[in-house]
């Protein structure tokens, strides 16, 4: 009796060892995926903004012509910062899913084995982890940033073309529209985050 326990012991050990493993792997790959999304984000802005430069010196380019470039150029750079934004909050939420589900494994071994408890390094408890309660990305607020101002950068584009606006007109429509998309994607980004929260706590298995 006492053999075959430890024998389904040891299998439950390996297997838990085995999803920690598995948890572990996710976390750094989700992490390494952002990292090399705000990259590649940056990447594509310098050479975006380094083609319309190259086009603005051009010789016989109308100032028509190079306010559609300048139009499309800020457009692109918006609609894939939105991508790379809505990207970096879906990796924050995946990060804390694993991090909850690591924490659960842990808890097993800490539990049945309380003398590993002051050598147990990373939290135990399955509450929502800080990705979600404390959401302050760096890597996207950048993001963020950059396309709230490459929306206000095609806003002040398209007013000028449709209206032949001058320089204060063209420079405010561009800033309001920076003012109000900045906020946006963060109200957004925090309301993910909260509800993502709200609902790990509904979960949580073990304080």
């Amino acid at each position: 009796m006492r053999a075959r326990r430890r024998r389904e012991e040891e299998h439950a050990t390996a297997f838990l060892l085995e999803e920690l493993h598995n948890a572990e792997a996710e976390f750094r790959r989700l992490r390494a995926e952002g990292h090399a999304r705000m990259t590649g984000f940056l990447t594509l802005v310098g050479a975006t903004l380094g083609l319309v430069a190259a086009l603005s010196g051009a010789k016989g380019l109308a100032s028509d012509a190079l306010l559609r470039v300048m139009l499309a150029a800020a457009l692109f750079i918006a609609v894939v910062g939105t991508n790379a934004y809505i990207g970096l909050v879906v990796r924050d939420i995946g990060t804390d899913a694993c991090a909850r589900n690591a924490a659960r494994i842990r808890h097993y071994f800490v539990t049945e084995y309380p003398r590993l408890a002051p050598h147990v390094s990373w939290r135990h408890t399955d509450g929502p982890s800080t990705w979600v309660t404390r959401p302050r990305s760096v890597n996207r607020r950048q993001i963020g940033l950059i396309t709230a101002a490459a929306y206000g950068g095609a806003a002040a584009a398209a007013v000028r073309m449709a209206f032949e606006a001058g320089s204060a007109v063209t420079a405010g429509a561009g800033s309001v529209a920076t003012a109000v998309v900045w906020p946006l994607l963060l109200c957004w980004a925090r309301r993910r985050m909260r509800h993502v929260a709200d609902r790990a706590r509904r979960e949580q298995r073990f304080d």
